[in-house]
């Protein structure tokens, strides 16, 4: 939709006018919206999905280097 040379929806022809818009530039606004709230809902549910995914299977958190240097030293 963003990158679409004709206009999908007809109708939209004479609707857009009122906006200051023609047909293209009003569908290609609508498709950069729609791509960037998509964009951003995949962005937020990755990052909060991040911790579950660098936990250990075990249910435990990964140690970090140090800690694992004192485990070694016992």
């Amino acid at each position: 939709m963003t990158f679409s040379p004709h206009v999908w929806y007809p109708i939209h022809e004479t609707t857009t006018r009122g906006w200051g818009l023609n047909p293209i530039e009003d569908q290609r606004l609508s498709g950069l919206i729609m791509r960037v709230l998509a964009g951003l809902i995949f962005l937020v549910l990755g990052l909060a999905l991040l911790p579950a995914g660098s936990a250990k299977p075990g249910g435990g958190v990964a140690l970090g280097e140090s800690e694992l240097l004192q485990k070694r030293e016992k």
